[in-house]
């Protein structure tokens, strides 16, 4: 394997770790909050893997009701699933919703822990909640990603200034 192709599959890692975060920031920052992301490898996983990649959004003290804290918790795994997918075609947006199963492994612990109810058909709710947002707001949540993967740290203004300007993108 060539330096090239290593670094493509370490940037694919990193990239996906930076969707999922960049879902629950831009999801905070839809219901008024902000966060910072930072990345880091994680230790004792080989750096060619998907999940070498520690990603983490560090959200500012904001007071988000239940239900918006829910929205944040599945915005990560759902942003990460919707990167994968890519494309405009969203008709398969029942069966994938209903699926809970295929995208919950994308969920963290901690997201998992942002959850005042963990049963599936609570979490598919959530996501039937959550997913316009994120349509609306996918240039935004691109723009978020692509930079983080780059830099492997964003402050709160830099993710802030990110959202401002693609939010508003159609």
């Amino acid at each position: 394997m060539n330096a090239r192709h290593k670094r493509r599959i370490i940037h694919s890692g990193k990239l996906s770790a930076a969707f999922h975060e960049a879902g629950h920031a831009v999801t905070t920052m839809h219901y008024g909050g902000r966060c910072s992301l930072s990345m880091e490898p994680r230790h004792g996983v080989d750096i060619m893997e998907e999940s070498a990649w520690d990603a983490k959004c560090h959200f500012r003290p904001h007071a988000l009701s239940d239900e918006e804290k829910a929205a944040v918790s599945v915005a990560g795994a759902l942003a990460q699933c919707l990167n994968g997918i890519r494309g405009e075609n969203i008709e398969w947006f029942d069966d994938f919703i209903e699926n809970v199963e295929d995208w919950q492994e994308f969920m963290s612990d901690t997201d998992r822990a942002g959850l005042s109810d963990p049963d599936p058909i609570a979490i598919e709710e959530v996501g039937r909640a959550v997913f316009p947002i994120l349509i609306e707001k996918w240039p935004a949540v691109d723009a978020v990603a692509r930079k983080f993967a780059f830099w492997k740290s964003l402050t709160d203004y830099q993710v802030w200034q990110a959202y401002e300007k693609f939010s508003r993108a159609k």
